[in-house]
């Protein structure tokens, strides 16, 4: 793994985390997660606090990555 990205986004009833988790490969997937690499990694410090989490990972392969200049 090369970057973790956490996204907040506070609602009226409860607050939303999104987690992005960025690979060099398949093969560093599976060293984080294990064999059943699609469950979610959620560890049990983070359970404790969650009302709810996804209890699978999706996973999606890069298309196009660059700099870009903030927008004005």
């Amino acid at each position: 793994m090369f970057r973790l990205d956490l996204y907040r986004r506070a609602g009226e009833v409860e607050t939303e985390f999104m987690t992005l988790m960025w690979f060099t490969d398949h093969e560093a997937i599976v060293r984080f997660a294990g064999p059943n690499w699609e469950t979610a990694v959620v560890p049990a410090s983070a359970r404790a606090m969650l009302s709810r989490f996804d209890e699978k990972a999706a996973h999606y392969e890069s298309r196009v990555a660059k700099e870009a200049a903030p927008h004005v």
